[in-house]
């Protein structure tokens, strides 16, 4: 009688003669010194159940197989396991286990899994032998089993770093391409944020061909917004701060996709709105729950979230400077979020003199800000800088920031030309809702009166963000720029 199929779940190694049936989720070749070069996948199967009800997972409906005297099965997300092929064996099964593919895998061996940047979960890792037989079966499911971690998980250390994760969002604050020798071999690097549908950042480090692919995705359409999926994303812990990077020819990284775990996610809104008696030529709603009408929807929208950017004079030993900072970096000095200074999402300030005391107490207090010289402030004339990251806060120094900005996987932000120790002299908070990074150059040039704009909320229903390449600019260029405007 032959073997019945294992779920991937189940199989131990006190045997080789298990039978499975997989998916192959992604491949690549990978070299050691200990083990020489070996051929990695990625494999998933999916478990059946039969009219049993519906799993949390979106069934995928199947005809029926072999026996079963049922209409229909329902196949929900199973279990991924990481495979191996050692050097001798590559030639044999390369070409037989491709990406995409379903296969029925017999006869293997399992070990412990061990050591860092593991692809998956499972405790066992599996590898092909000699008596190995890989044949191609029918297609169960296209799914691309995706398990995405969210970035409070990762920004908050509550994740394994020794398991590599899958990770979306959208991509802000792109950095310059860097050319840097690694083991005297010029290689490709490229720092940005990916940015969630709560406006969290996470720290994004690629390099390689995985850069060059950022750096095209950004420049292809400038005004378009820019999706990112990194499979198999390592996550990396420098000084107490967390960001991710690919975990060398292991990782994937797609634009875009249309998978419908990330389509939901997009559907999501990240505009501006205006209350909702402001524009019904003087009628009030008097609805319970606040409402406000959405540019980006067209339609009246409820769930909103509050916002705020706010604005400082600083002074050091040279001058006087006046800051801004959006609402992600002015949470990390301020302490608490634009809900708690304006008592929820569906409050703003009455009077901009009257701040709260979070936004008082930072007056006197000295901060190192990481500034941005932006195309408005040479060619516009403004006179607001926008923060892009605080280096010492309420004057402790932050070596860590520093020492990160130069080195390891972290680039320098060369959008700025200058850096200083700032004291704050007064401060102002407008309840407003940030514009993402990618379009607030657009948004700021077209619209500078939004500045001080209080009637704006942010509409979660919808997401449409446009990306904006950041002009950089050395401290000697930015003179000579300023030179010739004035001649």
């Amino acid at each position: 009688m032959a073997a019945a199929y294992a779920y991937l779940r189940d199989v131990k190694p006190y045997k080789t003669s298990w039978k499975v049936q997989v998916r192959v989720l992604h491949s690549w070749k990978t070299y050691s010194t200990r083990f020489g070069e070996t051929f990695d996948m990625v494999l998933s199967d999916v478990q059946v159940s039969l009219n049993t009800g519906v799993s949390h997972h979106s069934p995928v409906i199947l005809w029926p197989r072999c026996n079963y005297n049922v209409p229909y099965i329902f196949c929900y997300h199973g279990t991924k396991i990481h495979a191996s092929v050692k050097k001798d064996l590559i030639s044999r099964f390369e070409n037989k286990v491709v990406a995409g593919q379903w296969k029925t895998v017999e006869n293997f061996g399992l070990s412990i899994a061990t050591g860092q940047f593991k692809p998956t979960t499972h405790r066992y890792k599996m590898s092909f032998i000699t008596q190995t037989i890989a044949s191609r079966m029918d297609s169960f499911s296209d799914d691309p089993y995706l398990t995405l971690s969210p970035f409070v998980s990762i920004l908050s250390g509550n994740l394994n770093e020794n398991n590599l994760i899958d990770i979306v969002g959208q991509i802000v604050n792109v950095g310059e391409m860097e050319t840097i020798d690694v083991n005297n071999r010029p290689t490709k690097k490229i720092s940005f944020e990916l940015r969630d549908e709560s406006d969290d950042r996470l720290p994004c480090t690629l390099w390689g061909t995985f850069a060059e692919q950022v750096s095209s995705a950004c420049e292809v359409d400038a005004q378009a917004r820019v999706i990112c999926l990194v499979r198999f994303a390592k996550i990396k812990t420098y000084n107490e701060k967390r960001s991710i990077s690919n975990a060398f020819n292991a990782s994937v990284v797609v634009f875009n996709p249309d998978y419908a775990d990330i389509l939901e996610w997009q559907n999501k809104c990240n505009k501006k709105v205006t209350p909702i008696n402001a524009i019904t030529n003087g009628s009030v709603s008097t609805a319970k729950k606040p409402q406000f009408w959405c540019d980006g929807c067209n339609h009246h929208v409820t769930n909103v979230l509050a916002r705020c950017t706010n604005y400082m004079s600083t002074l050091d030993n040279s001058g006087e400077l006046k800051l801004m900072l959006f609402d992600s970096i002015a949470t990390e000095i301020v302490g608490c979020a634009a809900n708690s200074l304006i008592d929820g999402p569906f409050y703003e300030m009455e009077d901009p003199d009257n701040l709260p005391d979070d936004i008082k107490n930072l007056v006197g207090k000295t901060f190192q800000f990481l500034v941005s010289i932006e195309s408005e402030n040479l060619w516009n004339e403004l006179n607001i800088y926008k923060v892009s990251r605080v280096l010492v806060n309420d004057g402790v120094p932050d070596d860590d920031i520093n020492d990160d900005s130069n080195g390891g996987d972290n680039p320098p932000d060369d959008s700025t030309g200058y850096q200083a120790s700032l004291c704050l002299t007064s401060s102002q908070v407008v309840s407003d809702f940030t514009t993402p990074s990618s379009k607030r150059r657009s948004a700021d040039k077209d619209s500078p009166n939004d500045y001080s704009s209080t009637t704006k909320k942010l509409c979660l229903d919808h997401i449409k963000v446009v990306q904006i390449k950041q002009e950089k600019l050395t401290k000697a260029e930015m003179v000579n720029e300023a030179n010739k405007k004035k001649s």
